[in-house]
């Protein structure tokens, strides 16, 4: 699966049913990082853009083997298996039974020192109080109907203390694919909120939380879409010469001096993510 693949709106899907509390939601994205392995470009923009670094998932994010780490709307587990391969205990999440089979089959190929599988339904978890140390949920909050309900819960999941990675579209992002993206692109279960710099960093206070960073990036991956959108082929026909055009544009960028620098300018003017890192209370 390539990254382009992530990039497509979904069609509706029937609801699965509820699953029943574990004791230990992808819901349906359109966004970055949620597959097993990115395609080249986009995986060495995200790490230049401050992930997989070391031990930390996002900078100012560690995972250790002694975590227990949540991640809601893990979908093939690309995050995840992240944290799998530091060795922590990874709890799977997800609306969709192929996602979390998916996941957690990789997962089981790293050093996690345990996987546990949560099908779940809605915005309301089935997971204990305080039972994560790291919680991360990605391209997530922006498809839900109650996003106040939500980040109230991934609060509740995480122990005192505990760190979580969060993640949204940036509305300059959004308001670019308004006007090239088709239709469904903002319609359930794709985009239904855009949440403004201020929208979500109140949602996260307003929650309990503390906020210890936030930072935007993802210039490559806002024009990727937009050049997605503009193509003259099918949606099922992912490889154009203006998107191959664009992967080598981004190639050329990063062998050429200066050219980190100007990647993190245009991250600045044009940023597609919105990344806050919060900590629960101790």
């Amino acid at each position: 699966m390539n990254f382009l693949s992530r990039l497509m709106p979904r069609k509706p899907e029937p609801a699965s049913p509820p699953a029943a509390a574990a004791t230990v939601e992808s819901l349906p994205h359109v966004e970055l990082a949620r597959e097993n392995v990115p395609d080249a470009m986009g995986l060495t923009d995200l790490c230049k853009s401050g992930w997989f670094e070391g031990n930390e998932l996002y900078t100012g994010f560690p995972i250790t083997a002694e975590d227990v780490v949540v991640d809601v709307g893990c979908g093939n587990g690309g995050y995840a298996s992240f944290a799998g391969r530091q060795g922590a205990h990874v709890v799977l999440c997800d609306i969709q039974p192929e996602h979390l089979a998916r996941a957690s089959k990789v997962l089981r190929e790293t050093t996690a020192r345990e996987v546990t599988e949560v099908l779940t339904t809605s915005e309301v978890l089935p997971l204990a109080d305080g039972l994560a140390t790291r919680v991360i949920c990605t391209e997530v909050l922006e498809h839900v109907s109650d996003p106040k309900t939500m980040i109230s819960e991934l609060a509740r999941i995480t122990a005192p203390g505990g760190l979580l990675t969060l993640t949204v579209p940036h509305p300059a992002s959004e308001e670019l694919q308004k006007l090239v993206a088709p239709p469904e692109y903002f319609k359930p279960p794709n985009h239904v909120r855009i949440f403004s710099v201020e929208q979500f960093k109140s949602l996260v206070t307003d929650a309990g939380l503390i906020i210890e960073r936030y930072d935007t990036f993802g210039f490559y991956s806002v024009m990727l879409l937009a050049f997605y959108w503009g193509r003259d082929t099918t949606l099922e026909q992912r490889e154009h010469p203006l998107l191959q055009a664009w992967d080598q544009t981004w190639r050329t960028l990063f062998a050429t001096e200066g050219g980190l620098e100007l990647k993190r300018k245009l991250d600045t003017f044009l940023p597609g993510t919105q990344v806050i890192i919060a900590r629960k209370p101790a």
